[in-house]
């Protein structure tokens, strides 16, 4: 028996290239978010040989992705083709104006650490401390290993 979804996307393709002559599926064609419903953007390329597209997915290259982008700032975003299908129509790459927030690791059990982010170190953790100018006893000097005690799996651009 032939594999109906393969005939259903077949002619899908076919309707597509018929409403979108002289498009190519294998191109990149910047343009701007102009809305966003959860993770899903509705997408105006700048090129006049395409409609605006609703409800594209953006792909980020990396699971567990999260953007959040201000549409008054008119963010930029690159469309492209998955595969070159016609029907594969999605978002990759933008630009960071109305870019407000990016979420690394959705699901993350451990967060992350960034530069400025306090540090916490508890005095049983030190096996022995640093004096300055050296310890009393003339022994070596012994830097304290710490660990980061606090991250966020969120990153706030502003």
């Amino acid at each position: 028996m032939a594999d109906s979804s393969g005939r259903l996307q077949d002619a899908e393709n076919a309707i597509i290239l018929q409403a979108l002559p002289g498009v190519d599926f294998l191109a990149l064609y910047p343009g701007v978010i102009i809305s966003q419903s959860g993770q899903l953007f509705d997408f105006q390329p700048d090129s006049p040989k395409l409609p605006g597209f609703k409800n594209l997915k953006f792909y980020s290259g990396s699971p567990g992705v999260k953007i959040t982008v201000d549409p008054s700032q008119s963010p930029r975003a690159v469309l492209f083709f998955e595969g070159g299908s016609p029907a594969g129509a999605a978002l990759a790459f933008f630009s960071f104006a109305g870019l407000s927030l990016l979420q690394l690791g959705v699901n993350a059990t451990q967060g992350a650490a960034r530069v400025g982010d306090p540090v916490s170190i508890a005095l049983s953790d030190l096996t022995q401390f640093v004096w300055p100018g050296g310890p009393p006893t003339g022994g070596p000097v012994v830097a304290p290993q710490t660990k980061i005690s606090a991250g966020s799996t969120q990153i706030q651009i502003a």
